[in-house]
């Protein structure tokens, strides 16, 4: 079940910016930290973002993202406008790709936001990780950030505009989701959690607690 779209503010490197270009540590904090709650995302780069469906989605997140088409920021207001929640960390629609400055007028409601870069902080320190395979080396994050009372202020923000977060992410590195199968008794939805770094143990969820082990745990919800 997929509720939630998340807006990847990637961009062309111009050698001449007004202003530093959109963080893309904002966006990569905020897919795992959305990964690690259960929450389930479609991903809209910019260049997609003026088709992003207006009544699709309960809510949409959009990392520091100072430069963004016109026609996208067009997007996010009928979807606003249409219910969805924005929810913006860092920056918000200051200019175009071309560094124009967005009319004021163009700049739609946010139902939820930080100055500060919230997704950035919860990836932490970044390092390259030396591998024989991956060009370019992969790109790992040092443990211990952010701290637990952090993230738990940040979960109650966004459950109070309705994003269905399935449990807190520093119970212990795992990536939940719900989906819905059909068989001979009907749909039924169930919850799936997959362990990440060979981590096993107890989820407390929204549905109540979870085992998981080596290999994930599969619990048919209500």
């Amino acid at each position: 079940d997929v509720s939630c779209a998340l807006v990847m503010p990637r961009m062309p490197l111009y050698r001449f910016l007004p202003e530093p270009p959109n963080d893309w540590a904002d966006f990569m904090g905020w897919y795992k930290l959305l990964a690690r709650m259960g929450v389930g995302v479609d991903v809209w780069t910019l260049e997609e973002l003026p088709d992003l469906p207006a009544e699709r989605y309960r809510a949409v997140f959009i990392p520091d993202c100072a430069y963004m088409p016109p026609e996208g920021l067009e997007a996010l207001s009928r979807a606003a406008n249409a219910g969805a929640k924005l929810v913006s960390t860092g920056r918000f629609a200051r200019r175009d790709m071309t560094g124009r400055r967005l009319n004021p007028g163009q700049v739609t409601v946010v139902a939820l936001q930080w100055h500060d870069r919230t997704g950035a902080a919860f990836l932490g320190e970044t390092y390259r990780c030396p591998s024989p395979t991956d060009t370019p080396p992969r790109l790992r994050c040092l443990p211990g950030s952010p701290h637990p009372a952090v993230v738990e202020e940040l979960v109650d923000q966004l459950r109070e505009v309705g994003v269905p977060v399935l449990y807190l992410p520093h119970q212990g590195p795992a990536t939940g989701f719900t989906f819905r199968r059909t068989g001979q008794q009907g749909e039924r939805r169930l919850l799936m959690v997959l362990p990440c770094d060979g981590w096993t143990g107890r989820l407390e969820t929204a549905f109540g607690p979870v085992e998981v082990g080596p290999h994930g745990a599969l619990t048919p919800l209500p």
